[in-house]
């Protein structure tokens, strides 16, 4: 049975594990203090797939009509690829009217190809490669989804 939720910290710890490897990295460094909390559990939407979290998708503002998106997903999640786009753009779609978004931009590990297609195929539009940007030194891409 697929379930969306607000995400819990728990969501994120128990994920985390069976995450893909390239992201892992990235969400791996988010300290536990009350700010991050926050920020998941107003910002955030779990996944939930027979009963446990696999994959976390949310925002956080950088300023007033611009954040950055993030996801954390597991390989199983990936073998619903349709139910997870359809949420996520029926929600991308409501937070850009509720937020007043006018940019919602991403990064995508480079060594990671299955991300790329489906930041496109989110409508998110590449913008340039980020030399040396992730955790580990790893080069990434940014992708922007423009709003009104």
């Amino acid at each position: 049975m697929i379930e969306w939720r607000p995400t819990q910290y728990e969501d994120l710890t128990s994920l985390l594990p069976r995450a893909q490897v390239a992201q892992q990295s990235q969400i791996a460094s988010l300290p536990d203090t009350p700010e991050v909390r926050k920020l998941l559990e107003a910002q955030f939407q779990t996944f939930w797939l027979d009963g446990q979290p696999e994959a976390l998708i949310g925002f956080a503002m950088l300023w007033p009509g611009v954040a950055r998106g993030m996801g954390l997903i597991s390989e199983k999640a990936l073998t619903r690829p349709v139910a997870l786009s359809r949420h996520v753009l029926r929600w991308l779609e409501a937070d850009y009217l509720r937020m007043e978004l006018r940019r919602l931009e991403v990064t995508v590990d480079e060594r990671h190809p299955a991300a790329h297609r489906w930041a496109i195929a989110l409508g998110f539009h590449p913008e340039g490669r980020m030399e040396q940007y992730g955790p580990d030194g790893a080069c990434h891409w940014l992708y922007a989804k423009l709003g009104g």
